[in-house]
């Protein structure tokens, strides 16, 4: 943003000294400058007396006139009579005292006798003419000369490659005002969290604006019908679900093909629009131009496609009058180009990654769903069936109060045939539940062995609730009502195991912890230590304050918290993001932690007291999940290389420290200084660990700055066998922070290296055999 302002100041001073050449030479009162769009004829900047900077124009151009006569024409009249005042919502020529007298537009061109300004000189005034004079008194009545005309051209010999300097400065301008708008358009959708009405509002929000396009639709495809479905809103603003085949009509066939469609101006004139003029005509809209951008996963699955509608010229135009149809309006006459589309595949890229990060947070709204479940049905007997009604799988109260004896024969059959209620047709209510997918709940009496049994009986549709009413079966839950029975029921564990395992296998729903995650682990150092200074009610209760303190932390970073023991903690970062974006959310996290420490230390402990600072470690990689029905407590190289991190920060005298793996994410993001390399089981070679010491959005201290300088130079001698120098770069450290463990570490080292070299080979690794003392 900065580098844009500065260029923009560059190219008004560079106008502002053209302008003031020319008044000199010419001798004239105003002068306008109109510096071209080398890339669009009918787009210009313009740079006037009154203005503190250029302002951008649209030269109306009419069909087959060349852009340069036109502009030619239009530089003749006063400039300021196309600014425009604004009464009772209409916009009307604004008035001036300004008076033109006379009036001459020249043309500059460059080497290759292309024009890339025009020069509008106002009111030549006579040689002898004051300042303090009135205007009037100084304008020479004879207007402007051939001599004139001379001088200007002479003058723009020289000043030519300036003004070539101009427009290439205009041209970056513009390029970087795309990019900027780019990135907003793609900070909005990533801040958008991961609700889908509110990301789908944002996508054609930021696209509109992106793309200067009159109105944009998000497609979306729908794998179990085989269809495109939108939400469009009535003309009473009342919304409503459209729905399109795949391969039909153009968005059907880029949702097909996954390639991108681009129809310019005029729609009309093109073949196969026939569905849209019918449209047109009913609503009163023109459409004139098109499109369509397919949005893809990482993995390059289609996941729909986004509709621009009617690319706008920029600039005053009056408002679309639907009684003119099918006359395109003015404002509507432009084509997306081949800018645009590629701009938009790059949007479209970031937001195929929203998508699917709002998808998967629909999975685990349904495993939140399914869960709810469970646990208000655990005395009560249930069913899940597929999307045809087929049963999955029933819990052990079902069949007792169905007094099944077939337990394992009931699986893929019909559950119509499975339960007899009284009252009505069972088979008959499932069926409207599967084609309805609504939910029904009333008593009725169940029928098992000639015998009647009370219920309530609750039929419930699961799917997805992000719009694509994606449908995947029904849960049926059968409960006693005035029952006696002392029948034992199942564990929570059991019930999960039972009932959601199996469903989730069945559809290859991933709702837990995916395989591929960061994880952080977090432990309090210095607790024991308050612990002998403090009365145990206290401490619990600053404990309790504390773990709401960071589970908040971690909750509001995405991620999902795997264990808390006492004062430590396990937190995964896993589906609720993309992959690679899991890294940077645990480092936020974990940044978010030490704040959070900070001030619940200020707030509740005195300066007297020992203060407790944290350890944390992050890493990530692939772990192996458990095939129970819950998520289990994490184990394996993962996790204890994680946990080891976390252990040997006090070693290292700092808080926080990230393997290799999640600083190769968000190297761009994070001050670090590398500490360490270290071992990995079951890999043949190590991992650097670094200490995160914030992230660059916030700008460290000379200080700092200094010390990482230093350190870093150490690092490298270390690392290339030269300890004599590293130590003299880890003294300059010591110099500036005599608390700094990792410098005082590497000068121990160093001195053993000295006095026992390490092999040629050696890597950097410090295995514990040779461990220095700290």
């Amino acid at each position: 943003m900065s580098n844009h302002q500065d260029l923009s100041c560059i190219l008004t001073e560079m106008l502002i000294e053209i302008a003031q050449c020319f008044k000199k030479i010419i001798r004239v009162d105003r002068v306008n400058i109109f510096l071209l769009d080398r890339y669009d004829p009918e787009q210009c900047l313009v740079l006037t007396p009154n203005s503190s900077q250029p302002k951008e124009l649209r030269i109306p151009n009419s069909t087959g006139i060349g852009g340069i006569a036109n502009l030619q024409s239009f530089v003749e009249n006063p400039f300021e009579c196309q600014f425009y005042r604004e009464e009772h919502g209409i916009k009307l020529p604004r008035s001036f005292d300004y008076i033109v007298y006379n009036l001459l537009s020249l043309p500059l061109a460059n080497k290759q006798k292309n024009i890339v300004a025009f020069v509008q000189l106002i009111n030549k005034l006579k040689p002898e003419a004051s300042p303090d004079q009135p205007i009037e008194k100084t304008i020479d009545n004879h207007g402007f000369t051939q001599d004139d005309e001379k001088r200007f051209y002479q003058a723009s010999a020289w000043i030519r490659s300036t003004v070539e300097r101009c427009q290439a400065l205009y041209a970056e301008i513009k390029k970087q005002e795309v990019f900027i708008g780019f990135i907003k358009a793609i900070h909005t959708i990533s801040q958008g969290g991961l609700n889908f009405d509110a990301i789908r509002q944002l996508i054609i929000q930021e696209a509109n604006e992106l793309m200067n396009a009159d109105r944009s639709r998000l497609w979306l495809i729908d794998q179990e019908r085989q269809e495109l479905w939108t939400r469009v809103e009535t003309e009473e603003g009342s919304p409503y679900e459209k729905r399109h085949g795949i391969g039909v009509g153009f968005v059907g066939k880029v949702a097909e093909s996954g390639k991108a469609l681009n129809i310019p101006f005029d729609l009309y004139i093109h073949p196969g629009v026939d569905r849209i003029k019918k449209s047109d005509c009913h609503t009163g809209y023109r459409t004139c131009s098109l499109l369509y951008m397919p949005i893809l996963t990482p993995d390059n699955e289609v996941l729909g496609v986004l509709e621009l509608i009617n690319k706008k010229k920029r600039g005053y135009f009056p408002a679309y009058d639907p009684d003119s149809w099918p006359i395109p309006p003015d404002i509507f006459k432009a084509s997306f180009s081949q800018a645009d589309q590629q701009l938009m595949a790059a949007f479209a890229l970031q937001v195929g990654i929203a998508l699917q990060n709002s998808r998967q947070f629909a999975s685990l709204k349904q495993q939140e769903q399914i869960q709810q479940l469970i646990l208000k049905t655990l005395d009560n007997g249930v069913i899940y069936t597929d999307a045809t009604g087929r049963i999955i799988t029933v819990n052990e109260k079902a069949h007792q109060l169905l007094k099944s004896d077939d337990k394992d024969g009931v699986e893929g059959s019909w559950i119509g045939d499975f339960i007899q209620v009284k009252e009505s047709d069972f088979a008959h209510l499932v069926q409207g539940a599967l084609t309805e997918h609504q939910d029904y709940h009333a008593p009725h009496t169940v029928i098992a062995r000639d015998q009647e049994q009370p219920i309530d009986l609750s039929i419930r549709s699961i799917a997805e609730n992000n719009g694509s009413h994606h449908f995947y079966g029904l849960v049926v839950v059968l409960k006693e009502i005035n029952s006696t029975s002392s029948t034992q029921l199942p564990t929570y564990h059991q019930v999960s195991q039972e009932l959601t395992q199996e469903f989730l296998r069945k559809y290859d729903i991933q709702l837990f912890a995916h395989p591929n995650v960061a994880i952080l682990c977090a432990d309090i150092q210095g607790y024991t230590s308050l612990m002998d200074d403090m009365e145990a009610e206290t401490v619990v209760s600053m404990l309790n304050h504390y773990c709401e303190l960071m589970v908040e932390t971690v909750l509001k970073y995405q991620g999902t918290l795997n264990q808390y023991i006492g004062d430590a903690l396990i937190a995964v970062f896993d589906t609720s993001l993309a992959v690679s974006d899991r890294a940077w959310y645990a480092v936020q996290a974990a940044i978010d932690m030490r704040q959070q420490l900070a001030e619940f230390n200020r707030n509740h402990l005195t300066p007297h007291q020992p203060m407790p600072r944290l350890g944390i470690g992050i890493h990530a990689g692939r772990i192996h999940l458990s095939q129970n029905g819950f998520q289990p407590p994490l184990s394996g190289d993962i996790v204890n290389f994680t946990s080891l991190l976390e252990q040997v920060s006090r070693d290292y005298g700092c808080d926080i420290i990230i393997s290799e793996t999640i600083y190769k994410h968000c190297r761009d993001r994070v001050w670090v200084r590398e500490l360490d390399r270290l071992p990995v089981k079951s890999k043949p070679q190590s991992l650097a660990i670094y200490e995160l010491m914030g992230l660059r959005s916030q700008s460290l201290s000379s200080q700092q700055e200094q010390i990482i300088d230093h350190y870093e130079k150490g690092r490298r001698y270390y690392l290339n066998h030269q300890f004599a120098l590293a130590i003299g770069e880890f003294s300059q450290v010591l110099e500036m922070d005599g608390a700094d463990k990792a410098a005082r570490l590497h000068i121990q080292r160093c001195l053993y290296w000295l006095d026992s070299p390490p092999p040629p080979d050696w890597d950097g690794v410090w295995t514990l055999s040779v461990e220095a003392p700290l």
